[in-house]
């Protein structure tokens, strides 16, 4: 019977503290993921463009995907910069993409994101020299490519098996040696 109480009273114990957990120390790190500004969606840490779960986090429906690389950026302080023209609450951009972030950094990341996605319209931007001979530099990608983007990526129902590993092979021969 004593040995009923104890389990009874860990079990009341247990449920208090994962209560109090969810009520105030999950709740930080959720509110620290997610801000109530554009913030996040325009900024350019590589800790962001990493993260599933910073970048679905701040992507609602009122956000549009932008996809580029260095010229989001370079260009960050000039008035045409997108984070200027749609700095707003009722439209506003998740920019994605830092120098070095050709298609398949981009490719990985939209099939990891994309379930986040409410307009399911994404927005490319396409630098001319990433059509190089020798295509996607080792470094570039290893230093780009995030483990969590393609593992979602590759959990992604909606993507055919043939495109996985096409993407597949595709990442092999990049990091090949």
């Amino acid at each position: 019977m004593i040995k009923l109480k104890a389990f009874l009273l860990s079990l009341v114990f247990v449920s208090a503290t994962l209560a109090l957990l969810s009520v105030t120390f999950i709740k930080k790190i959720d509110d620290y993921y997610k801000v109530k500004d554009n913030s996040i969606r325009y900024s350019t840490s590589y800790e962001k463009y990493k993260s599933r779960d910073i970048l679905t986090s701040n992507i609602t429906p009122n956000t549009f995907v932008l996809l580029g690389s260095s010229e989001l950026v370079a260009t960050i302080n000039e008035d045409y910069h997108p984070n200027k023209i749609f700095n707003y609450n009722d439209f506003n951009i998740m920019q994605i993409g830092t120098s070095y972030s050709q298609n398949i950094i981009q490719a990985t990341t939209l099939g990891s994101i994309e379930g986040s996605m409410t307009k399911r319209k994404v927005a490319i931007i396409e630098s001319v020299q990433w059509f190089e001979k020798d295509g996607t530099h080792q470094d570039a990608f290893l230093n780009k490519a995030s483990q969590e983007h393609i593992f979602h990526m590759l959990n992604n129902d909606k993507i055919s098996k043939e495109t996985k590993e096409k993407l597949i092979n595709r990442i092999i021969e990049i990091t090949k040696g």
